[in-house]
């Protein structure tokens, strides 16, 4: 089966960017860095977490590879990350230990015959809404889902 290696960002608005293709070594250590706005923290606490990401063909499920948030984000007091909590933990955000802050960089593997979803499905995988009365939004609409300079 064929599949694609991708990082992206979140940010706390939950707006998604793509920034390179390829396994460990597409970004460089500036690169990640520039990604989270500061000195990175691998936080990935929790294996094969499935995660709908934005992809050409619309928002297809992804496994998490890796997590990576700004290690200073507490002290620096940046907002909470819910979709970045959830693919470092595997769980909605209400049950996770504690939640990711800032922006997050996710590294994902898409294979090709990943299903599509909707981003409601995307909200109520990382929000836990069959458990909840939270009823989050998520605006796509300005996500960037060019590579590079394309």
């Amino acid at each position: 089966m064929k599949s694609i290696e991708v990082w992206m960002s979140i940010d706390p608005s939950q707006n998604p960017t793509l920034h390179a293709e390829g396994g460990e070594d597409a970004m460089t250590l500036d690169e990640k860095q520039a990604a989270v706005g500061g000195l990175i923290e691998y936080c990935t606490f929790a294996e094969n977490v499935q995660l709908p990401v934005p992809t050409d063909a619309g928002m297809r499920m992804a496994t998490v590879l890796n997590v990576i948030a700004n290690e200073e984000g507490r002290l620096m007091n940046l907002e909470t990350n819910q979709i970045g909590t959830y693919a470092a933990f595997g769980v909605p955000i209400g049950e996770a230990p504690f939640l990711i802050l800032g922006n997050v960089l996710l590294h994902v593997r898409i294979d090709e015959d990943a299903a599509l979803v909707t981003p409601q499905t995307l909200m109520q995988t990382v929000m836990g809404i069959r458990r909840s009365h939270m009823i989050p939004s998520l605006s796509l609409a300005e996500a960037d889902y060019t590579l590079g300079d394309e």
